[in-house]
Parts: structure tokens; sequence; C-alpha cells
């Protein structure tokens, strides 16, 4: 994600000098946002064909993560099922406890 914010970054920072050189340097507030807005405009563009890669890659990234969660979480409901659920922390301390009195 880092790495397409960075290159949504340098795509705005182009459009927005480009827009700088074809409007002039503003003089006033309100000159300023015109090379904005135009900037913004045409980065939101720009980006749907030239960053089309880096979201099908974080999104491919996403899935992963959420299936891997997903089958975590079926394993652990497995072991519950079936009793042969992990022990952990203060649960394996009292069992230990409880074994060796």
């Amino acid at each position: 994600m880092l790495r397409y914010s960075l290159k949504r970054l340098v795509l705005f920072a182009v459009c927005l000098g480009l827009a700088w050189l074809a409007f002039g340097r503003p003089s006033t507030v309100q000159a300023f946002v015109w090379p904005l807005a135009v900037a913004a405009v045409a980065s939101a563009i720009l980006s749907i064909p030239l960053l089309r890669a880096e979201r099908a890659r974080f999104g491919e990234q996403i899935d992963r993560r959420v299936d891997a969660h997903l089958s975590h979480k079926q394993e652990i409901e497995a072991e519950k099922a079936s009793g042969k659920r992990k022990l952990r922390g203060a649960e394996l301390d009292n069992a230990v406890e409880d074994a060796h009195p």
C-alpha cells in the first residue's frame, strides 16, 4: 500500500508541476486553486491505467491475508470441535498444576 501511495503522490506532483507551468505562477490564493484542481483531476484519471498493476498486487495481498486468516480460524474451530484444542498461556500453567498436585 505504501508503494501505491508513493506512486500516486509522485504522479500528483508531476501533474501539479505541469499545471503550474501551464497556468503560470499564481499571484493570488484563488489563482493557485486552478492548478491544484487540474492536477488532482489529471492525476486521478492517469492513475487508473498507470497504477492498475499496483492496485491488482495490493488486492492479491489482501486476498492472501484474508485466506490465511480464514484457514487459521477454521483450524481453531476444528480443534475446538474435536476436543483437541491447544492450551495456551495461563491455561497451560493451570493444566500442569492440576496434573501435579
